[in-house]
């Protein structure tokens, strides 16, 4: 019932799009028919005064054609215009600044949807790529390509900024939407959101079998790790690279992420490549790093496990030279021996 309600919906609303485009086509022949007639009432006017003067033998500077006077007028025009849409653009900058500010936080609605995702059609090439996935495959790619402005800034506005070459009012634009941590997660979530029978445990053949979770443990998008784990992810695939969602989170740092999986009956000896997750986070700067290091040995990692190559957890916060590891593996009771 839901879904026939959604199928109506769709449609009525594909139709007003259409109609709202047949309304705008004959308001702009209006328009342009109005134009024309001015065009010719001006030109009409212009050529009677350069007839007069040369009547009465005068040598001003006058237009002697309805083609010279074309010319000068679209000359004159396009310069008027360029400064008209310089001029648009500046005040919707400024009207945008403004508002950012005000804005309130993002929404999970149906417009927030439609404004987020409805925006696709103004690259083609882009809509058409993207309108051939699957949801599952359209979480990968927003999981991969997180935005990197704010969901409350008028993508629109940056897009003609952009086309119209105006470089540094795009930088004030987006130095003033840069999106927080939440934000860089908004779209995926929304995806999510609006597609309660996407598969949570699709693992996507095109990036090595990587699963969604891993994905989102991979890009530090715990929010979206937690909403895949709700949905019953996997917490214990791996790709065809041995990469689980641990072991993405433990490469990354993401302590929120590492915490979540191991909650989640994750394995804190499980190994990648033959090394393990723990030997993984102990590679990692500080202070990431160690927090991760720390978290997996809370949940009882084996603080000497071996991996395929022979080294430790403790061997492999040496060769990275991060001497907080080491002392934290230290207190855990790691061997500085192999």
């Amino acid at each position: 019932m839901a879904l026939a309600a959604n199928q109506q919906l769709a449609v009525l609303r594909e139709r007003e799009r259409q109609l709202v485009q047949e309304k705008e086509e004959i308001l702009a022949k209006i328009a342009d028919r109005d134009a024309e007639i001015s065009w010719k009432k001006y030109a009409a006017s212009q050529l009677e005064r350069t007839l007069e003067a040369l009547q009465a033998g005068s040598e001003e500077n006058l237009p002697r054609s309805c083609a010279e006077l074309r010319g000068a007028s679209h000359t004159l025009a396009a310069q008027q215009s360029e400064e008209t849409a310089d001029s648009e653009l500046m005040r919707r900058l400024a009207a945008a600044l403004a508002e950012l500010p005000k804005q309130s936080s993002v929404r999970f609605d149906e417009e927030s949807f439609e404004k987020q995702f409805g925006q696709d059609a103004d690259d083609a090439r882009l809509s058409d790529f993207l309108s051939s996935l699957s949801a599952e495959q359209r979480l990968v790619w927003e999981l991969q390509n997180p935005s990197d402005v704010s969901p409350k800034l008028d993508r629109r506005l940056l897009n003609d900024l952009m086309k119209a070459g105006k470089k540094p009012e795009v930088e004030v634009l987006r130095a003033a939407g840069s999106p927080s941590d939440v934000e860089r997660q908004y779209r995926a979530l929304l995806w999510l959101h609006h597609h309660a029978d996407l598969n949570a445990c699709h693992a996507e053949p095109g990036a090595g079998g990587q699963s969604l979770l891993t994905l989102a443990c991979r890009h530090g998008q715990q929010q979206v790790a937690a909403a895949l784990l709700e949905r019953k992810a996997d917490v214990h695939h791996t790709s065809s690279s041995q990469l689980s969602a641990l072991s993405a989170a433990c490469q990354r740092g993401s302590v929120d992420c590492a915490r979540m999986l191991l909650q989640a009956a994750a394995d804190p000896n499980e190994a990648s490549k033959g090394c393990s997750v723990l030997a993984i986070a102990a590679r990692c700067p500080v202070p990431e790093g160690l927090a991760v290091v720390k978290l997996l040995l809370e949940f009882r990692a084996d603080a000497n496990q071996v991996g395929f190559s022979g080294q430790t957890p403790f061997m492999a916060a040496a060769e990275a030279g991060n001497t907080l590891c080491k002392e934290a593996l230290l207190e855990a009771g790691a061997s500085t021996k192999a």
